[in-house]
């Protein structure tokens, strides 16, 4: 399910991507020379993850947001609408902030945590520190995970702006890190950073 943001600026949306198939289906090369894409899974069919996608979406109990920066969906290796091709309860929304009236599962004041890094000004609770009961302020009602999709400058400019109304309803949480840990590093890997 995918969101626009009204507000948003020179984007197009993506498309609501249809239930996997066991093959790709390109579609015809344009006439302007442009590399054929896969129309199930929106990407290039040299990287067309059609075959690696579950048969069946996941019913998953957390509903997930995506807040997602209007440039990150213009690239066509963005994972954002894979994430949400794959899971039965996984909303997309195009878009630089989040407010009232943009997604109506938000617009309930849902259980729900966002997940972002914490800064001096603004804490985050280590989420393998919480407990259930933490989560769950009214019974009956699912959790809610927000997740912001863009560069770390966007994504923070996205968490900046959308915290007004998620301070509302929502917990911040963020991810534990071991520094201790030793093991590979991106810098080991042959990926290629952009800027």
């Amino acid at each position: 399910m995918q969101g626009i943001d009204p507000e948003a600026k020179e984007e197009e949306p993506t498309h609501q991507l249809s239930v996997h198939s066991a093959t790709c289906k390109p579609e015809p090369p344009t006439r302007s020379g442009r590399r054929s894409i896969c129309s199930n899974c929106s990407r290039p069919l040299p990287v067309c993850l059609c075959h690696a996608l579950p048969a069946q979406p996941i019913q998953t109990t957390t509903r997930v947001v995506i807040l997602h920066h209007p440039h990150e969906a213009q690239h066509k290796l963005s994972t954002t609408p894979i994430l949400a091709k794959t899971l039965i309860n996984a909303t997309t929304i195009i878009g630089r902030r989040l407010r009232p009236g943009i997604s109506p599962v938000l617009d309930q004041s849902p259980n729900a945590i966002y997940l972002f890094p914490p800064t001096h000004t603004s804490p985050a609770l280590n989420v393998s520190h919480l407990q259930a009961s933490d989560l769950i302020r009214d019974k009956g009602k699912d959790l809610v995970l927000v997740a912001f999709d863009g560069t770390w400058k966007h994504a923070k400019e996205m968490v900046k702006a959308s915290e007004d109304f998620l301070s509302r309803f929502a917990t911040r949480v963020c991810l534990e890190i071991d520094e201790n840990a030793s093991g590979g590093s991106i810098y080991d890997s042959d990926l290629i950073l952009r800027k």
